[in-house]
């Protein structure tokens, strides 16, 4: 996890000659219509929706394609984290519970569970091995697992690092926090949510997640076999737990990042220890900054769906982007203009129509690219006739091609443009930037 400010963030491609304001309805019909993104969208400010869009099939099931609706629920992924962290937060306030705590209280056979604390599995530092990146989690994901059987599987594992020498993502810090939470409150997971986040915040549409209920507005999740969409085996939820078994919708989530800011669910003091920042991890939520205004993030990933929640305390804007298939766009990267549309910015419809270049063309391309002006490796990769471009610490990222040799990541105002000398140019925000293939 990075800040969302580094170079080649944006994933959104507009064309500047053929610009066209919409709403975020027009905005995510156009990826439905390319079959680049179904989902929902929703921005609120000051705790009101302003404009959101929803578009898509929830179900293909039995051939009835059932469309996605404003007020569909979708498997959330990793933003389920920021709920089980506000509950450990809370159980702090109650008390019940302390930072410096060590995880060897509840569970003393996890690897260095005498010397992790409940703050360094907040914030990714414990070094606690991410038991859903073992082989053997394939094996399990799809019929439910009991508590014991994630607790032996993490037991088995080697730490991944000394902790608190530095912070890595581990499922495991949350599919742990989540444990411990039932373990003091005496409760389901679940139930927990409801009496500590659904019911003083109204979320009618926020649950622990189970078998998915297309018949009850949940959605499915879908890949694309050629043009047709096939839906994705489902995780049970009994496997992700606290770190990713919670069901929303955009408008709810929209009601619960911003009551964690306006003291619905935690003090002043324990949302400033929420948000502390070091090595770019929170505890509970990432920092992003949108043209100097400060924002707070989770985003998410299981199955088909792509996830991601953002809010700005300063504009008091929050943005919740909830999607069920993807192709080539980052959840992330729709952030940006989304929130400027907020705060007066007209939302562009997004041309997603690149030029077709011949693969031989984009093979003598493919490579990796190291830069003296810039401190960032760029991995050049060719998928399917189009090119993907992979920057340190950062998602591989498709390129839309202008011509045979120029490719653009708009509206972030990059172009690259590749030499047959093995070398390419990178322009953005007004600096050139000079790459060679190692």
């Amino acid at each position: 996890m990075k800040y969302l400010t580094t170079i080649i963030i944006a994933l959104l491609f507009f064309s500047n000659t053929t610009a066209q304001e919409v709403d975020v309805q027009s905005f995510i019909e156009a990826y439905v219509d390319e079959k680049e993104m179904m989902g929902a969208i929703a921005i609120s400010k000051s705790g009101e929706i302003v404009d959101h869009g929803a578009a898509g099939i929830l179900s293909n099931a039995e051939g009835v394609e059932k469309k996605i609706q404003p007020d569909t629920r979708f498997r959330i992924g990793s933003i389920s984290k920021v709920f089980t962290a506000v509950m450990i937060h809370q159980m702090v306030e109650k008390k019940q519970l302390t930072y410096e705590e060590k995880l060897s209280r509840f569970f003393p056979k996890v690897p260095n569970a005498d010397q992790v604390s409940i703050l360094q599995m907040l914030n990714h530092s414990s070094g606690i091995f991410s038991v859903t990146d073992l082989p053997a989690i394939g094996y399990i994901a799809y019929k439910p697992t009991e508590r014991s059987t994630l607790l032996e599987m993490m037991e088995g594992t080697k730490p991944a690092f000394v902790p608190g020498a530095k912070n890595a993502y581990s499922n495991s810090n949350y599919m742990l926090l989540g444990f411990i939470l039932e373990d003091l409150a005496g409760k389901s997971y679940g139930d927990l949510v409801q009496e500590m986040i659904c019911k003083p915040l109204n979320l009618q549409n926020t649950h622990n997640g189970g078998k998915i209920n297309n018949a009850d507005n949940e959605a499915s999740s879908f890949y694309l076999e050629g043009e047709t969409y096939v839906a994705y085996p489902e995780t049970d939820m009994s496997v992700p737990a606290g770190a990713g078994s919670m069901v929303s919708n955009v408008a709810d989530l929209t009601k619960f990042i911003r009551g964690i800011f306006h003291g619905d669910l935690i003090n002043k003091a324990t949302l400033d220890k929420l948000i502390e920042n070091k090595n770019d991890y929170g505890n509970g939520l990432f920092l992003l900054d949108v043209d100097g205004d400060q924002g707070y993030w989770h985003n998410g990933a299981i199955d088909g769906f792509k996830t991601m929640l953002t809010y700005f305390p300063e504009t008091d804007v929050a943005v919740a982007i909830l999607t069920n298939a993807s192709r080539s766009v980052s959840v992330e990267g729709l952030t940006d203009p989304l929130y400027k549309s907020a705060l007066g910015t007209a939302l562009q419809k997004p041309d997603l129509k690149g030029v077709e270049v011949d693969t031989a063309i984009l093979a003598k391309y493919v490579g990796d690219y190291t830069s003296d002006d810039l401190p960032l490796e760029i991995v050049i990769r060719e998928n399917n006739g189009q090119l993907t471009a992979q920057a340190t610490g950062q998602g591989a990222l498709p390129l839309k091609a202008k011509s045979d040799t120029e490719y653009t990541f708009d509206p972030a105002g990059v172009v690259i443009t590749f030499s047959d000398d093995g070398t390419f140019t990178l322009e953005q925000g007004g600096g050139t930037f000079r790459y060679k293939k190692k």
